[in-house]
């Protein structure tokens, strides 16, 4: 197994360096308290020479989970004189008393709907130990929400597309079905990270200070219809062959990598894939395409593509920059997704694809079909508040 990177700190650090303290300055130390501190005299023994301990410097940090910095820091602070004690410092409490959990609960109950950080700005308390206490008391725990900042050119732009939209559910034929697509991140693993074994599969790859997950990429695709609101899902990847032998793949093993969006990818995609799927399962209906601005979807040759598409064209108003709240994908299904997703806690490329399509399957048409509708007050919310996105459903 492989050295942990994670970095323990604040009652164990101080009891270490307290440890630390009365170690070097030759009193007596109960190491029991703190296997932690054992390692500083390890430590101390092997730079001075003066005993073995574990070998080296390397096995000493790797078996008491601490860097050789934070050990030579205790050394300099103690022998400057100085206090190897953190200073307090301001902030909200990180326990929560009696008195502020009944707040929390009442809060609560008052209005579900209420998010973690709302609770945490109310109540003043932190957002972690707000939504501990939601989970400790069997609260359903609401994501976080940061909205984007909006400058005044953002808002002129939302509130014209919102007029427009308004307007154009006011005198939408029964023959036009709008179509949303959008691209997203569904990673490998749970809600925690685990670190594995060495024989087991590479589910995280260390690197550095980060843990970086297995991630794949999957365009989705929804319309407005009642009858088939669910048009398909589909993963981003493309095939690499192994050039040399790896401590993950032998020599020319064919495996599945990210593929990389571009203008050229993008159109391929809508030919084979979006394309024939529309027209497979809308039959007979003029659709409209939404889409973000992002690189790909704003190339030229995608303009000259749908020219060429008979009952298929690009939706007139472009999705507007900091707007996703206006894609019904980002408004509530690729949550609902996410949240399906890792509560199977995948552990490979594989399960990640078994995951989405199981839970592309079990979503109810309903689950779209409200989402189209909401889409129609939050339309409305932003005339109402001129282009601004402080609401809430």
């Amino acid at each position: 197994m492989g050295r942990p990177r994670s970095r323990k700190k604040g009652a164990a650090r101080a009891a270490l360096a307290r440890a630390a303290a009365e170690l070097l300055r030759g009193k007596r130390c109960e190491l029991g308290a703190d296997d932690k501190a054992r390692g500083l005299q390890l430590y101390n023994d092997t730079i001075s020479g003066s005993g073995r301990g574990l070998g080296s410097v390397a096995a000493v940090e790797w078996r008491f989970n601490v860097g050789r910095g934070y050990f030579a820091r205790l050394v300099r602070k103690i022998a400057a004189g100085d206090s190897v004690f953190e200073a307090r410092r301001p902030g909200r409490p990180s326990v929560v008393t009696k008195a502020k959990s009944r707040q929390l609960d009442n809060a609560m109950r008052s209005d579900r709907t209420t998010t973690t950080r709302e609770l945490a700005r109310t109540l003043d308390v932190s957002n972690m130990t707000a939504w501990r206490h939601r989970v400790s008391q069997g609260w359903e725990p609401r994501k976080i929400c940061w909205k984007p900042l909006l400058s005044d050119a953002h808002m002129v732009n939302r509130l014209e597309r919102a007029h427009a939209e308004l307007r154009r559910y006011r005198f939408k034929r029964p023959d036009v079905v709008e179509v949303h697509l959008d691209e997203k991140w569904f990673y490998v693993g749970g809600n925690g990270i685990i670190y594995q074994q060495r024989e087991e599969p590479p589910e995280y790859q260390h690197c550095g200070h980060k843990v970086a997950r297995i991630k794949t990429m999957f365009l989705a695709v929804v319309c407005d219809l009642p009858t088939m609101p669910k048009i398909g899902i589909w993963p981003l990847e493309q095939p690499k062959t192994a050039l040399r032998r790896s401590v993950n793949h032998d020599k020319g093993d064919v495996y599945m990598v990210n593929r990389e969006v571009d203008g050229e990818f993008y159109a391929q995609l809508l030919q084979k894939k979006v394309f024939p799927a529309l027209r497979r399962k809308l039959p007979g209906k003029t659709i409209i395409v939404q889409q973000d601005n992002a690189p790909p979807h704003k190339h030229l040759s995608i303009a000259t593509l749908f020219d060429r598409q008979p009952r298929i064209s690009l939706h007139p108003n472009p999705q507007c920059a900091n707007s996703p709240e206006t894609n019904v994908l980002d408004l509530s299904i690729f949550s609902w997704l996410s949240h399906k997703v890792k509560a199977s806690a995948p552990k490979s490329r594989e399960e990640v694809h078994a995951a989405v399509a199981n839970a592309w399957h079990r979503m109810e048409p309903s689950t779209v079909v409200n989402s189209f509708g909401c889409l129609r007050r939050v339309h409305a919310a932003i005339v109402e508040q001129h282009g601004n996105n402080e609401f809430r459903f």
